[in-house]
């Protein structure tokens, strides 16, 4: 098997694994028998510690982990790392060692690669977020990597893996990110509300199993609003900001301190022996968190705190229900500290235990059933409905307070900043409205979860990160904790509101994130598989349109002329601007730098850089097309260059969006740059060049005809140039314009992906065999040829359509010739075999086309079962501008074949005298305009009857014919490298030279006018009795080919 195609199948194979994998050390494990056949024996996954050191954090076998246990691995400095791990991490490239047998003895690592016997090893460096990893590779073969591989080959290899562990990497991170702040308060970074009620069930289990006390307190600041009222808000916050540092600070390892909101705090103080514990830890609290606070440049202040205490299980034995009550009579404590802080001695107050509920709760406005009301049903709409009125005279303050620390928010700010007036309005319409929903007094449950999940996903997709969200939650807390009236039933809902809220938004955002990372690793697997750039541009285009808040994609390039063309599109928004542009009512888009180069599109073609528009209704350089984009729902866009290594961008992939942002969140950004890099590595495998450009709406027309039956065949006579005799015919597909012009597949084949190549083929085969029926009622038997797309040999729906069909038209399978590209050695090589085998059990015959062409070699000649080769018509074409290199090629390929057992067709005989020549090069069959052009299956067996007679056997009859018959007999020079043969080789070109032969004949029929060709052939004939190694001897052989040559040109001047 070729080294190319082991390449392919690894990539494929890799491909695979990508787009499977849900873990890193999944991955790892399933790389062992990808690995093994670039004859890796064992391999390793570590990271760059800051201190030097390099840990391990997956090794692939025992084994490894043994050889890794005797080495001191390091990146930094010293003999250890003079390695290939430490020389990779250091360099930020792939570093190997072709022989360790040849490295430097005296290295520290060469006692342990001698005990496991490693020969060669390749260290491929690279980053997973703020990670640098490395990934080591060994085998027990010499050269394996460094000679057997390109360097090219194995970076592609680590970029691949870098950026699925990047991408798992930045998942993981994101997840840990929403879990902390799904349960941390945004402001002081203590736990939230949701934390304590995990944290007090755990303590509670704790104390019971420890036979402990525990403390559960609820601690406020006195007279907090005061400070707000005096210094600002920004006062308050910083002062809660330290305060909660010095709480966090002063309590123990086991202890836990949460934020409720505004200035309340609830402690748990666990592992307490004696009273005497607790209140020497009050007291140490009391001093740390009363000493004065600076909240300004210029501002001290001074607190005093209340807090009230429940002991478990000295007070009472909760039975059910204990947080609850535990922390209903903490509040009950702390309203007794409050109540009576002019006149208490301590600054806090426990819980009586010899009181019930009832007693101490009249006391209170408030009963404790009402604190712990749910945020749902009956109780929380009696609740909001008594606030309605005053909540709707402060909310549109509450949100104009969020909205303007937002605005002024280094990263949320620069988005709002792009709005409108009237965005901006409408912005806190929104917000108003949705909190105005949040906090109704008949809201439901299952409609708040779903809004707010909503909620998230269109932040997700604005790029709105979701510290920003629990960033105005906090605040939005803070603000209506003030303005509302003071009631722990009322705060109590509110933060269990909110707190439902952020974390069903933070669902929705994790929503979003998951189906943007399924997306990338669909086109991760596309970019790794695909081999058209049909393929991968449509496949591309398709899933990223499929995502939630895209409107349409497009991918182009510039064509020759140096205008962009649109060559994929998905969606219909764009489809319909094509639409306005083609009737004049909409601007085009460019990438020069006049004005219709300012979109995104036009900068990123020329800057290599990722470009994005924000905001269409706001940007100037959006002024061409706002009023279109806009209209089809387009609030901004973004464009990715598609720049392979080390190369200019080849084409622009642009998204747009219907969200303003431009994809411009930390997540989205990480996204369009692992896109880049995937698609960027892609570019260098997938065949694209200028000639294959093509617009989508000219691609979808094309299809369209295929669908409308527009497919027509047409079928060229091919000919046996020993019998001059037709045996077959190709059949060539067109389709016919409504017009009634025909378009050439050459145009429309570009267009075609599977589904329609498929659907080409299914429609050609039975056409074909259901034509070679009716001239075979006509009196002429032919052979089909058909050509078969490249991946019909690894989609078996083609295979079950030959058989099918071959039984329906009752047709001998002999008959049918498929014809196979050689670039169908980029299949999948186990699924081609079974495919040709297959084929070959049918009795099918098979061709190799375009023999020649680029990809052929004597391996693949020999190791596929084709039965007959077609020589590539590029070759033939172009005959005229070197008559000499054309035959050569032709009688080498034409040799080549036959030795191995083909039959040859020579494609693009354009004239009779390549036609002659070809017969008398050795080929067996020719195609081409000099025979007949392709023509209607009606009109076949007409021509066949009329045609004229194409070949005189015996004698050649134009010079392209003798000098074939000249170079069919080695030019007249006998092969001196082979001494074995040389002397009866020289016999027959003596022979050749002095008789009469076919060259000679030619030339005397041309009479007088061929004078110098004349003289040119006696002087070889002479020259030949002296030796066929004489100097005057191969003169005039070069003589006489040169004057064949000039003849020839003549020729076809004529």
């Amino acid at each position: 098997m070729s080294n190319r195609t082991n390449e392919i199948q690894f990539f494929r194979r890799l491909a695979r694994l990508l787009s499977k994998a849900t873990t890193t050390r999944g991955l790892l494990e399933d790389l062992a028998p990808l690995l093994k056949s670039w004859h890796v024996d064992g391999y390793w996954l570590g990271h760059a510690e800051a201190d030097g050191r390099v840990l391990v954090d997956y090794a692939s076998s025992q084994e490894m982990m043994e050889f890794l246990a005797q080495l001191q691995v390091h990146w930094d400095q010293g003999p250890w790392a003079q390695g290939p791990t430490g020389q990779a991490l250091r360099s930020g490239k792939p570093c190997h060692i072709p022989d360790w047998r040849e490295a430097d003895k005296s290295s520290p690592f060469q006692p342990a690669i001698e005990h496991h016997q490693w020969r060669s090893t390749v260290a491929l460096p690279m980053q997973a977020g703020d990670r640098r990893l490395v990934l080591s590779l060994y085998s027990r073969t010499s050269g394996t990597f460094g000679k057997h591989h390109t360097q090219t080959q194995i970076e592609e290899l680590g970029h691949f893996l870098e950026a699925t562990l990047a991408r798992d990497a930045a998942l993981d991170e994101e997840r840990r990110k929403l879990a902390r702040l799904a349960f941390h308060d945004p402001l002081t970074d203590l736990p939230n509300r949701a934390a304590l009620d995990t944290r007090v069930e755990e303590a509670l289990a704790r104390a019971d199993r420890q036979e402990r006390l525990l403390a559960v307190a609820l601690l406020d600041l006195d007279d907090f609003k005061l400070i707000n009222d005096l210094h600002g808000h920004a006062a308050g916050d910083a002062l809660l900001i330290e305060f909660a540092h010095r709480l966090q600070a002063e309590l123990r390892k086991n202890d836990f301190a949460c934020r409720l909101g505004g200035d309340e705090f609830v402690l748990l103080l666990e592992e307490l022996d004696n009273l005497d514990d607790l209140e020497t830890l009050l007291a140490r609290l009391h001093a740390t968190l009363t000493a004065p606070i600076q909240v300004s440049d210029t501002v001290e202040v001074a607190i005093s705190l209340s807090l009230g205490l429940v002991i478990y299980p000295l007070c009472f034995d909760c039975g059910k229900d204990a947080a609850g009550i535990l922390l209903r009579a903490a509040d009950q404590a702390l309203y007794q500290a409050k109540a009576q802080k002019n006149a208490r001695e301590r600054w806090w107050t426990l819980f009586d235990a010899t009181r019930s509920f009832a007693g101490l709760a009249a006391t209170s406005n408030e009963s404790m059933a009402d604190i712990d009301v749910p945020a749902y049903g009956t109780a929380a709409t009696q609740a909001f409905k008594r606030i309605e009125p005053v909540l709707a005279l402060a909310l549109p303050a509450v949100v104009e307070a969020v909205y303007a620390k937002l605005s002024v928010d280094p990263e949320s700010g620069v988005l709002i900043q792009t709005f409108s007036s009237e965005e901006k309005r409408q912005h806190r319409a929104e917000m108003e409205n949705h909190l105005g929903q949040l906090l109704a007094s008949e809201l439901d449950e299952n409609a708040h979860r779903d809004a707010s999940r909503q909620l998230g996903r269109i932040h997700a997709m604005v790029g709105i990160r979701p510290e920003w969200v629990v960033g105005a939650y906090g605040l939005l807390l803070e603000r209506l904790h003030i303005s509302l009236p003071s009631s722990a039933v009322l705060f109590s809902l509110l933060s269990r509101r909110l707190a439902i809220d952020l974390q069903a938004q933070l669902t929705g955002h994790a929503d979003i994130t998951a189906e943007y990372d399924a997306a990338l690793q669909r086109i991760t697997s596309l970019a790794m598989r695909a081999q058209r750039f049909t393929e991968l541009g449509e496949g591309m285009v398709e899933a990223l349109a499929a995502l939630s808040g895209v409107v349409s994609v497009t991918l182009g390039r510039p064509d020759a002329a140096g205008h962009y063309v649109f060559e994929f599109i998905a969606g219909d928004a764009f489809r319909q601007y094509l639409q306005a542009l083609a009737e004049g009512r909409a601007r085009p888009i460019d990438v020069n730098p006049s004005e219709k180069g300012q979109g995104p599109t036009g900068r990123a073609w020329r800057s290599g850089a990722i470009e994005r528009c924000l905001n269409y209704a706001t940007d100037p350089r959006l002024r061409p097309w706002r009023e279109h984009g806009l209209a089809l729902g387009v609030r901004s866009s973004v464009a990715i260059p598609l720049v392979p290594p080390n190369g200019p961008p080849q084409a622009v992939l642009t998204l747009y969006l219907k969200h303003v942002g431009g994809f411009s969140g930390q997540d989205q950004e990480r996204m369009l740059q692992q896109l880049r890099h995937l698609i960027g590595q892609a570019l260098q495998r997938v065949a694209h060049t200028e000639q294959d450009i093509l617009a989508q709406p000219l691609r979808d027309r094309w299809r369209k005809l295929l669908k409308k039956d527009a497919l027509e065949l047409h079928y060229q006579p091919i000919l046996d140039l020993r019998s001059c005799q037709v045996v077959g015919a190709e059949a060539l597909a067109r389709l016919r314009e409504p017009s009634g012009t025909l378009i050439m597949p050459g145009q429309f084949l570009p267009s075609f992906g599977e589904h329609e190549l498929r659907r080409l083929f299914e429609f050609g085969l039975h056409h074909a065999l259901e034509t070679a029926i009716d001239w075979e009622t006509q009196g002429h038997t032919l052979n089909i040829s058909l050509n078969l797309p490249p991946q019909g040999l690894s989609d078996s729906r083609y295979l079950g359509l030959i058989e099918r069909a071959l039984t329906h038209h009752s047709i001998s399978p002999q008959r049918l010739k498929l014809e196979l590209l050689e670039t169908a050695e980029s299949t999948d090589a186990s699924a081609r075999d079974r495919a040709l085998d297959t084929l070959k059990g049918l009795g099918v015959r098979l061709l190799e086309d375009d023999l020649g062409s680029g990809y052929s070699s004597l391996l693949r000649l020999d190791r596929l079962p084709f039965d007959g080769v077609k020589i590539d018509q590029t070759l033939v074409r172009h005959y005229r501008q070197n008559p000499l290199r054309t035959l050569n090629f032709i009688r080498h390929l034409t040799r080549l074949a036959q030795d191995m057992g083909k039959w040859v067709t020579v494609e693009g005989l354009e004239t009779p005298a390549l036609v002659e020549a070809s017969a008398y090069l050795g080929a067996e069959y020719g195609q081409g305009y000099a025979i007949a052009r392709p023509m209607p299956a009606t009109d076949l067996p007409t021509w066949i009857d009329n045609m004229p007679a194409c070949l005189a056997p015996d004698m050649p009859s134009t010079a392209l014919g003798a000098l074939a018959v000249y170079l069919d007999n080695g030019g007249c020079a006998p092969c001196l490298a082979d001494k074995a043969s040389f002397t009866d080789e020289a016999q027959v070109v003596q022979r050749f030279c002095q008789g009469n032969n076919p060259v000679q004949t030619y030339i005397a029929g041309l009479g007088e006018q061929a004078a110098t060709l004349g003289q040119a052939c006696d002087r070889l004939a002479e020259a030949s009795t002296r030796g066929l190694i004489d100097k005057e001897f191969e003169r005039a052989r070069l003589k006489l080919m040169e004057c064949l040559l000039e003849q020839a040109r003549n020729e076809y001047r004529e």
